[in-house]
């Protein structure tokens, strides 16, 4: 009886060990089930966080508080350089710019210059009453108002967005430089050697209000083109 009572026993006992055993290995299994599960969703939150980052906008700031972002000035310094290098460099190589002389426009500037000996009025209105009307609504109204619609009908298709846009800064341009014409298309093909300079301008007047929505940029890179050739003919003569 003793005997079988210990079989019995050991029995018992080899049950019971297998049992915790079984336990232990269940345990660590979960346990490293837990762990995997972990380690798997932690980038798969991130991946979430990372595509629900709204794109970052172009801040609106009022027009008289631009005056006070030193970043504006720099654009404008930059966008006037880099027409006047085009002007130059790539226009001149390619032979798209007037190389017997002046455009139309700016002849009839240096006669009205002449005429009035650089009156404070009529200098005041080409370095800063039209600079202003003229990107009021070239950039303000048309550059503008057409990247708008384009944001409203391509909110969800990037091609349209970008295509409408660059509808937008051809449109505003092709009128800039077609305002310095007169509007008339009988002068326009009389001195079509001139426009791509025009077109050119506009493009970089667009581009300096479009970079950082700073209307101010496009002002001041406008009144700098127009300060600097006013200068250049008040020191060298009207006939340079």
């Amino acid at each position: 009886m003793t005997s079988n009572k210990k079989i019995e026993n050991k029995n018992i006992e080899n049950n019971t060990n297998s049992i915790t055993e079984e336990n232990k290995k269940s345990m660590e299994n979960l346990k490293a089930q837990e762990d995997e599960e972990v380690v798997i969703d932690i980038p798969n939150q991130k991946n979430e966080i990372e595509i629900s980052k709204p794109k970052k906008k172009k801040k609106h700031v009022n027009f008289f508080k631009q005056f006070l972002i030193p970043r504006v000035y720099y654009t404008a310094i930059v966008v006037y350089i880099l027409s006047v290098l085009t002007n130059i460099f790539i226009l001149g190589l390619l032979h798209l710019n007037d190389e017997d002389g002046d455009s139309l426009n700016t002849e009839g500037v240096k006669a009205d210059l002449d005429k009035t000996n650089f009156g404070f009025l009529l200098v005041l209105y080409i370095i800063l009453i039209g600079p202003l009307i003229e990107e009021l609504i070239c950039r303000l109204l048309l550059f503008r108002g057409i990247s708008i619609i384009g944001e409203k009908i391509g909110k969800n298709n990037k091609f349209i967005r970008r295509f409408i846009k660059l509808l937008a800064y051809i449109i505003s341009s092709a009128f800039f430089a077609f305002g310095h014409f007169h509007f008339s298309f009988k002068v326009l093909l009389s001195d079509i050697v001139n426009f791509p300079s025009y077109f050119i301008m506009g493009i970089y007047l667009a581009l300096a209000y479009d970079y950082d929505g700073y209307f101010l940029a496009a002002l001041l890179t406008h009144i700098l083109n127009n300060s600097v050739a006013i200068l250049i003919m008040f020191l060298f003569g009207t006939d340079v």
